[in-house]
């Protein structure tokens, strides 16, 4: 019996170090194609690479960096589980840093990447996005709440204003932290 024991313990502890391994070897293969898909961006906003004769199967639409949360990611096109595992997502909107709701989405990693971070933002906090050609806005936060995940309406879009949403899962999952930002004055 008790030998019965050690050996369902060490098939139980042998089977949870396999799926963190997985889990692990996921991650590495995130950060890799994250890492190959911010170098392709920065040739293409250098003039390096022609995004539009370079179609390859992700695209990437800019960066997003909120220095004082130390966010800096590129912007996938499409809220795909794929694309989300990879970096931050566009969901809907306009095009970059043009007016309406841009409306951007990215995971709560529990080691803050992503926006593991964003519950942490501040009405003082500054967001900045860069598109593919290297064009830079600033944003600043108006507004932070958190609504159930089937609540739609952070996605509205508002044709007479430039503004951007961000999206991210609260700690339990629930409910979706919603954050709000203006475009400043060129």
């Amino acid at each position: 019996m008790k030998k019965t024991v050690i050996v369902l313990l060490v098939l139980l502890l042998l089977g949870l170090l396999a799926i963190r391994g997985v889990r692990f070897y996921e991650d590495y293969k995130n950060e890799q194609k994250r890492a190959e898909l911010s170098e392709r961006y920065e040739k293409a906003v250098t003039g390096e690479i022609d995004t539009k004769n370079n179609q390859q199967e992700t695209a990437v639409l800019g960066k997003i960096t909120i220095p004082s949360l130390e966010i800096n990611y590129i912007i996938l096109d499409g809220a795909s589980d794929e694309n989300l595992d990879i970096s931050i997502t566009k969901v809907t909107g306009p095009d970059m840093n043009e007016t309406g709701n841009l409306v951007l989405a990215g995971h709560n990693m529990r080691n803050g990447s992503l926006f593991g971070k964003l519950k942490k933002a501040t009405k003082k906090d500054e967001i900045f996005l860069t598109d593919e050609k290297g064009n830079k806005a600033e944003y600043s936060i108006t507004k932070m709440y958190t609504v159930k995940d089937t609540n739609l309406t952070p996605l509205e879009q508002d044709t007479n204003s430039s503004k951007l949403t961000l999206i991210t899962c609260t700690d339990n999952n629930e409910n979706r932290l919603i954050v709000v930002a203006e475009k400043t004055a060129d």
